[in-house]
């Protein structure tokens, strides 16, 4: 007898195809979530265009190391991504008022501030690390045979011809061609597989922290850290662990040469005692503040500017007369170098009055 089942119209009855297994619920995923609340925090933060590059350019480094912490200077980062370091620190200010990351200061002196994602951005790192745990044990279980999970093989390097090393306006001279590559033999150039995030941290996940660490905080040539035997590292772990060695800063040199003091001017005797005369009249006219600065002004119009036409004493009466009737204004081209000419030219007059006494 024939059996049909009966369902909705708007439903479709559900196939089982031969060999298939059972399809279990997917658990519920709120990465998509974690992403919307971090770019909400991102768009709110209203940062510039150079902080939104500081910004993914953290986030992007830390998704793919799998940590949520580092300790970089800001002059690293602003020669990584070719700015200035102010506009790091302020790039930095802003995402944690925007609640993106936080900073750690250390206590080493000469140390990085420590950066710390939060939030969002923890637990988006949080979610991948979780999922390619998953997988993980996933591949463990469906492959018994294989201990841990296997790094691809770099593809095979084709040995070029002659005519495709070089165009022919720029081809080189060719001694000697070049040996073929057998099957078998390594290859010649070495390229590296493109690494893939939930790879990255799964390897991340394997390597202890504390090789992590070693590697951020070394200094100098990534060849020459040195790997301690207990960590258990294999060559793939010990090239990843050496890729976490920051880049080397740039030191600015520092200026040698010695600074040299600007000149300052002095008046002649005679103009600095005629000025000093008329000072009781000057400050009268405009007030104790302004009256010295005035003197050195009206040495500067006699001696610079030609006032009085070569009449030392008639220049000074005209600019005494100036300030009097409130037509006196600082002259163009004044120089803080007659600032306190007369004082100056008074006490040289008094010197060579003493040197004179003397002898």
């Amino acid at each position: 007898m024939h059996v049909e089942t009966l369902c909705p119209a708007n439903e479709v009855a559900p196939q089982r195809v031969a060999g298939a297994r059972h399809a279990t619920p997917a658990p519920r995923n709120d990465t998509a979530a974690i992403v919307a609340e971090l770019f909400s925090r991102l768009v709110k933060a209203d940062l510039t265009a150079a902080g939104y590059r500081i910004a993914l350019d953290q986030l992007a480094r830390l998704l793919q190391q799998g940590r949520v912490t580092e300790a970089v200077t800001t002059q690293w980062v602003a020669d990584r991504l070719d700015l200035h370091r102010n506009a790091v620190g302020a790039a930095y200010r802003d995402l944690e008022t925007a609640g993106v990351v936080r900073r750690i200061p250390v206590r080493t002196r000469g140390a990085p501030t420590r950066t710390a994602l939060i939030g969002p951005a923890e637990k988006l790192v949080q979610a991948l690390r979780d999922t390619a745990a998953g997988q993980l044990r996933v591949i463990r279980a469906e492959s018994p045979s294989s201990p841990e999970l296997q790094a691809p093989k770099p593809p095979a390097t084709i040995q070029p011809t002659i005519t495709e090393l070089t165009p022919p306006e720029r081809a080189r001279p060719i001694t000697a061609a070049p040996p073929a590559v057998e099957e078998g033999d390594a290859p010649a150039v070495k390229h590296e597989p493109p690494l893939d995030p939930l790879a990255h941290l799964a390897r991340a996940q394997r390597i202890p922290a504390v090789a992590r660490e070693s590697a951020m905080a070394f200094r100098g040539d990534p060849a020459a850290l040195p790997i301690d035997p207990t960590w258990n590292l294999t060559p793939e772990d010990v090239a990843f662990v050496r890729r976490l060695v920051p880049a080397p800063e740039k030191v600015p040199r520092a200026n040698c040469k010695p600074r040299v003091a600007a000149a300052r001017e002095i008046a002649p005797r005679d103009i600095a005692e005629a000025l000093w005369n008329a000072m009781p009249r000057i400050t009268e006219a405009t007030g104790s503040k302004r009256a010295g600065e005035i003197l050195d002004e009206i040495a500067f119009m006699v001696l610079v500017r030609g006032l009085g036409r070569g009449d030392r004493l008639g220049g000074i009466r005209a600019g005494v007369s100036l300030v009097s009737a409130g037509r006196w204004k600082r002259p163009l081209g004044f120089d803080t170098a007659w600032y306190g000419a007369v004082l100056r030219g008074l006490q040289t007059a008094k010197e060579s009055n003493a040197h004179e006494t003397v002898h």
